[in-house]
């Protein structure tokens, strides 16, 4: 249970650290290899099941509204 927590805490960050790019106008240039970082860790949290389908479609709908 400790594991999932603490994989649902880091989601929740990311999640958190890209609202605050995308609200302050970002990704900037300079905020690319955080940002990448953030995509890979939150896409092997979601590939090894650490975070549930909830939290996927979270992610999804965040993303979408950086790629419109």
């Amino acid at each position: 249970m400790r594991k999932e927590n603490t994989a649902q805490q880091t989601g929740e960050e990311i999640i958190n650290s890209v609202k605050v790019l995308l609200n302050n106008g970002g990704p900037k240039e300079t905020e690319y290899l955080q940002l990448d970082t953030d995509i890979l860790t939150l896409d092997g949290l979601l590939h090894s099941g650490e975070l549930g389908e909830n939290f996927l479609t979270e992610v999804k709908s965040l993303f979408s509204s950086m790629l419109l």
